[in-house]
Formats: structure tokens, C-alpha cells, sequence
């Protein structure tokens, strides 16, 4: 299965979101400070990764900057976030996610969603 990185700043959410993607047998990591990613960037190579674009410590669109500017590699991210469909779709569009999954979204239609991306991703690397 995949290695998927988890940002968010709220631990609930980071855990239902990991408990999900382990019961898929998924390998799950997370993340909430910007000063670990470096760190966990130089060490592991997840094949999606999973961010909350509403953080206090940095800003979602920020955090994806960020990770682009430190890895060499192209990484896959999906938006989750509970703000409006609007603001996801103009962030997703502004950091090149190949997808969005609305908090609150259920169970089914989050595993869509990372699986069509991890098929696109699995594709796009041959």
C-alpha cells in the first residue's frame, strides 16, 4: 500500500484521518509543526500527502510552498480543509493538488478520492 503524510494542526482530525488510511493498510505519518518537515522530508518519501489548509502555525498554501521549495521530488497533496468549496478549489488550483476532500466529507468518499490519486500518482511515475 501507500506512505501517506498527514498535516493538520488538530489532532482529532489527524486521527480519524490516520485511523481510515491504516484500516486500508496504508502507512500513516504525521506532521504539525513546519519545523518537522524538513526533517521527515529528508528521511521519507511519502506518496501522498494529506493537508489541512487552515493551521495557526502556517497556512496550508504556505506549508505546500514550503514543501516544494525543500523536496526535489514532485509531490501528490490533497486539500482537506472545512473551508468553502470556493477557497478549496483556488487553493488546490494555486499548489497543484490532485485533490480535495472537504472535512466532513464520509469515510467512502474520502477513500475515493486518495485512491483515484494514488492510481494518477502510480501512473504519472510509471
Amino acid at each position: 500500500m501507500a506512505r501517506i503524510l498527514v498535516i493538520d494542526d488538530s489532532p482529532t482530525v489527524a486521527l480519524s484521518m490516520s485511523r481510515l488510511l491504516m484500516d486500508d493498510g496504508h502507512v500513516v505519518e504525521t506532521v504539525d509543526t513546519v519545523s518537522e518537515l524538513p526533517g521527515y522530508l529528508s528521511t521519507m518519501r511519502p506518496d501522498l500527502i494529506l493537508l489541512d489548509l487552515r493551521m495557526p502555525s502556517l497556512p496550508g498554501v504556505e506549508w505546500a510552498a514550503f514543501m516544494r521549495r525543500v523536496q526535489q521530488r514532485r509531490l501528490s497533496l490533497i486539500i482537506h480543509s472545512g473551508l468553502p468549496w470556493q477557497e478549496m478549489e483556488a487553493a488546490a488550483q494555486q499548489v497543484g493538488a490532485v485533490g480535495i476532500i472537504p472535512k466532513g466529507a464520509s469515510s467512502d468518499a474520502a477513500r475515493c478520492i486518495i485512491n483515484s490519486a494514488l492510481r494518477r500518482t502510480a501512473r504519472a511515475l510509471g
